[in-house]
């Protein structure tokens, strides 16, 4: 006799997240997802060539290497040599590998691209199973799919909520496998991937946001020049677990980026759009998380769910 099958449906997510003008979900909560793979923020690396946010006539095509193991976060570089964010055009050293000759006659040793970098780091999570996926509900409640090279659509500051365990990092890992393979937002020049936990070490730190951009990238061993210095993406993961006070009331102003300051006043002039104004932020965080920022200095929220997967049980 003939075995019946009957169609199961199985809905990965375990909860469906409402707008956010009302501030409700639904499901059951799972366990928290793994901190994001990137690299960490402390190091002994010490200074070498500084981040220059300069642009010149490009240099020759794109040489890759291997990535090293990530280093920390705290750096004890030297602080003898700044970033260079003027607008004056100079060699653009993004592509260099280890031994090619700089336009001004120097060695750019050791330094890699940074897309490299981030396929080295991430790419064996590419072909993961696609579990969930990032909606937006418009003004009558109807969903739709957010795709990455429509993530900021002319929004500098996005906010991502969803559940514990729904797949928000793997979310934030496709989207910098996607830039880094050429697919989708072009404009963007460079990826700055920071976690709030490691962030929350750095509370008593006075820190400019030059130097905060040179620790990250020289613990990548990544030397960057950018046609436009403001064309950068912060992704700002958990923010649920940010323990610094985030006043976006009484914190001063703060536009330049040479100029040290807590890291609580570069995060909320970051996210108002005084620091780099340009740049976009996607900060990332569980519904328990988004009252910590003011609402109107999200231009756009979107959703983090998972999908319905339809499955053949056989009996």
């Amino acid at each position: 006799m003939k075995k019946s099958t009957t169609p199961t449906r199985i809905n990965m997510s375990e909860e469906e997240v409402v707008t956010t003008s009302t501030g409700k979900w639904l499901g059951k909560e799972r366990p928290v997802s793994p901190t994001p793979s990137s690299v960490s923020m402390k190091s002994n690396i010490s200074k070498d060539e500084p981040l220059n946010f300069r642009d010149k006539e490009h240099r020759s095509p794109e040489h890759r290497r291997p990535v090293s193991p990530s280093p920390s976060m705290n750096s004890d570089m030297s602080k003898g040599e700044p970033l260079n964010v003027s607008n004056d055009r100079v060699a653009n050293t993004t592509q260099l590998k280890t031994g090619e000759t700089s336009e001004k006659g120097g060695v750019a040793k050791g330094k890699k691209d940074l897309k490299r970098v981030i396929l080295e780091e991430l790419g064996r999570h590419e072909h993961d199973p696609k579990l969930c996926e990032i909606v937006t509900f418009n003004k009558s409640g109807k969903k739709d799919s957010v795709k990455y090279n429509n993530l900021f659509s002319g929004n500098k500051t996005v906010l991502m909520i969803g559940v514990p365990g729904i797949g928000k990092t793997f979310q934030t890992r496709m989207f910098m496998i996607d830039w880094a393979q050429g697919r989708s937002n072009k404009d963007i020049k460079a990826l700055v991937s920071l976690d709030f936990t490691e962030l929350n070490t750095m509370k008593d730190e006075a820190k400019s946001m030059e130097s905060l951009l040179k620790d990250f990238f020289s613990k990548k061993n990544v030397v960057l020049s950018f046609d436009d210095k403001d064309k950068i993406c912060f992704i700002l993961d958990g923010l649920e677990k940010c323990k610094l006070p985030l006043d976006f009331v009484k914190n001063r102003e703060l536009k330049d980026l040479k100029e040290p300051a807590s890291m609580d006043v570069l995060l909320t002039n970051l996210i108002k759009g005084k620091l780099l104004p340009e740049a976009h932020v996607w900060i990332v965080s569980q519904p328990e998380g988004v009252q910590k920022i003011p609402s109107e200095y999200v231009k756009k929220t979107v959703h983090c769910e998972g999908k319905n997967i339809i499955l053949n049980n056989y009996s």
